[in-house]
């Protein structure tokens, strides 16, 4: 398809040549749209890359810790940066953490999402750490009786029996010269802690790697290179992400292994 333009009669431009410019055009302006708020407020930080923000220089070779070690040498306890599209303001002076956290904490309750929670399931989504407003306030307000100094000196106790399991077991493995995989055991142990602690069930992880509980548990944290991807495209293009996961329901918790439909079995004996 040829376009004509009626003051250039000799002139004979086909449209591709003008939608292709116009796209990369429209695509760069969509990807740097979001970076000109904290050069317009007059605060500090690294220069964002087009539609990934700052996020390259914390998920790069180095480690994020070396990149927050960078930005503070050069602009200060206080700096702008961005997560993909989402500006992210980095306090570090402490009269000011104090002041957010503690005097202005109603202003700042919500917890940050740079893709607005695009790719969580809807029964993560509801959840303490991630609902926002005063829905956060309702589970909080129901969740924190648990933590008293009464409950948690009654919690004590599986926690003591679970760590004693995993000492035997590393005993045993020291005794016998078998390596062992620290991470694995020591997940082990954190899920026993929690089933125990928040379910009332002993697991006994340690002891059997391959129990319901500990399988599912561990598939929460597994996150394959595609969930990886689906990550980064839903922070960088979240427009085209949201119609995604409309139609394929991609999360980043796996659905095959039906978590929460155990979880529910569970929870409906007790």
């Amino acid at each position: 398809m040829n376009l004509s333009l009626p003051y250039l009669e000799a002139v004979d431009i086909p449209l591709w040549s003008i939608l292709i410019p116009l796209s990369i055009y429209l695509l760069y302006l969509y990807g740097t749209s979001p970076f000109k708020l904290w050069k317009k407020l007059g605060v500090p930080g690294p220069a964002p890359v087009p539609f990934f923000g700052n996020t390259m220089d914390l998920y790069g070779p180095d480690s994020s810790k070396a990149a927050y070690a960078k930005w503070h040498s050069h602009y200060g306890r206080v700096y702008g940066i961005y997560f993909f599209r989402h500006p992210a303001l980095v306090v570090t002076d402490p009269e000011l953490m104090k002041q957010i956290l503690v005097r202005d904490f109603n202003s700042f309750r919500d917890r940050m999402s740079y893709d607005g929670n695009i790719l969580l399931n809807q029964e993560v989504a509801s959840g303490v750490f991630y609902a926002k407003g005063d829905v956060w306030k309702r589970i909080r307000g129901i969740v924190s009786p648990s933590f008293s100094i009464a409950k948690i000196r009654a919690m004590t106790g599986m926690v003591n029996r679970s760590a004693e399991r995993l000492g035997e077991h590393v005993l045993n493995f020291a005794k016998d010269g078998i390596p062992w995989s620290a991470k694995l055991f020591y997940g082990a142990y954190a899920l026993d802690v929690v089933t125990g602690t928040g379910f009332s069930i002993d697991v006994d992880s340690v002891s059997n790697l391959d129990e319901p509980f500990t399988r599912h548990g561990r598939s929460l944290f597994i996150f394959k290179n595609s969930v990886k991807f689906l990550a980064f495209l839903a922070g960088s293009l979240p427009a085209v992400m949201s119609i995604i996961n409309k139609y394929l329901k991609v999360g980043f918790f796996k659905t095959e292994v039906r978590i929460w439909t155990f979880l529910m079995k569970v929870s409906s004996t007790w």
